[in-house]
């Protein structure tokens, strides 16, 4: 789907809300670093004198903000600023003046706690531009408020893509399933364990048994973000030239409620603490989002199952009807098409082997259910944990499985195409595309894909 929830810059003439960062002081222990011209955030903010015009609303709830602004003075940069008021900024840290987006980030700052890598192999972290963090008043917390200023990704959020296809009853194409496994598979490798990929050199200097996991602990399908990048950015980036019209750039965005496992204060932990000989406790919250993450992208023509990944209300009834139609259409296959029941409409057509992931990671579904990993963990016993697929598959047998598949030679055109569906909002970018053009974009990323994990 070629960026039809993009944004293209434009020079607005009736637009008349401006936000001047630099001239709101920072808190007291920060206002040095407003001074200091080599200081990151400073540096970009000074950069931009008169400020930011704002052009759409993205999210509003009570106490966060997040707005598309342009830079003025330039026309073709388009950034989002997140504004959060109060504890809602703050809650998840022990550091109580640093949220926790901040702490885990890629900026260069004393309040970074853990950097997030843009300049490595991989491409799938958010990129902060730049951030403050100031008082409105006497009181400790409720007075404090975050300004956060990211790169616009104008590709929108897979929930939106797969939203689309709902509409439409239409399968994702299965190139663009495994594109996806791919590149948030390799993510939560590094968050978990330091590495791209099982075997893979660890991402700077020293031993992986002394990484400290990163929990993101928010892994779902609106924080999981695409983006086409333009011939510009490619020419700046040249890792951005293996993302086509088809196959684009994908991130995984939103650190608010991430935190390193080390962290006494994680529910996540203190719950799966109390279960003796759970292994790998610190990651199953994330792969049990990103089983979700797979099976909303599997089950996209079938408007039956839930939209939400948390299945509200406690109802697990989509879980179990996904895991029906997963066996059905696996033994379809199994019996050459000449069983008696054929395979479920939704799962027609894709390959056994990315039916058998949806099935490995379905019984880790339910852990997302409201309220969250961290309450369902205490459900569950040592016979399911034998079952739930662990590091060792995801982040090794998974992604080269997923390596394999995006640089499929045997495949038909349809397997990457992605066709332009019409957008649900005001914002709408629609190309032509040329199917043949991009399936031997996509043969030649055999060679190329390694270069992005």
């Amino acid at each position: 789907m070629p960026g039809t929830h993009t944004v293209s810059p434009s020079c607005p003439k009736q637009q008349t809300l401006l936000l001047f960062p630099l001239r709101r002081p920072e808190i007291e222990s920060r206002r040095n670093l407003c001074q200091d011209p080599h200081h990151e955030a400073t540096q970009y903010l000074q950069d931009r004198p008169e400020g930011f015009i704002f052009m759409g609303l993205l999210k509003r709830s009570k106490k966060v903000w997040v707005g598309l602004f342009q830079a003025v003075g330039k026309p073709n940069e388009l950034v989002v600023i997140k504004k959060m008021v109060g504890e809602v900024a703050f809650t998840l840290t022990r550091d109580k003046m640093t949220p926790s987006e901040v702490m885990i980030s890629s900026m260069t700052d004393p309040l970074v706690r853990r950097q997030l890598p843009l300049n490595s192999r991989l491409t799938t972290f958010p990129r902060m531009l730049a951030f403050q963090i100031h008082r409105d008043g006497p009181r400790y917390r409720r007075d404090l408020d975050a300004t956060l200023v990211y790169k616009y990704y104008n590709g929108g959020t897979l929930f939106d893509l797969v939203e689309r296809y709902k509409a439409r009853r239409q399968q994702i194409p299965e190139g663009f399933i495994w594109h996806v496994i791919l590149l948030i598979a390799q993510t939560l490798s590094y968050l978990h364990t330091g590495r791209t990929a099982a075997w893979a050199k660890p991402e700077g200097a020293g031993d992986r048994s002394r990484w400290t996991p990163i929990v993101h602990f928010d892994a779902h399908l609106v924080n999981i973000w695409l983006h086409y990048p333009t011939a510009a950015e490619k020419e700046q980036d040249p890792r951005l030239g293996v993302f086509t019209e088809s196959l684009p750039q994908v991130i995984l965005g939103d650190y608010g409620y991430a935190f390193q496992a080390d962290r006494v204060h994680s529910e996540v932990l203190l719950a799966s603490k109390l279960l003796v000989g759970l292994p790998e406790r610190e990651t199953w919250g994330d792969k049990a989002y990103f089983g979700a993450v797979i099976l909303h992208m599997l089950f996209a023509s079938d408007r039956g199952l839930p939209v939400s990944i948390d299945f509200s209300g406690g109802d697990v009834s989509g879980a179990l009807d996904a895991r029906a139609q997963l066996y059905q259409a696996v033994r379809e296959l199994e019996g050459g098409g000449r069983g008696r029941s054929r395979a479920p409409r939704a799962l027609a057509g894709y390959s056994r082997d990315l039916l058998d992931i949806g099935l490995m990671f379905e019984p880790l579904t339910p852990l997302t259910r409201d309220p969250g990993p961290q309450v369902h963990l205490r459900d569950t016993l040592p016979d399911q944990w034998n079952k739930w697929p662990a590091n060792k598959f995801v982040y090794r047998s998974l992604v080269a499985m997923a390596i394999r598949f995006c640089g499929l030679e045997t495949a038909s055109p349809s397997f990457f195409y992605i066709p332009p569906l019409p957008s649900s909002t005001g914002f709408s970018h629609q190309k032509k595309i040329n199917s043949t053009g991009i399936y031997e974009e996509a043969i030649t990323r055999r060679s190329q894909v390694s270069q992005v994990e």
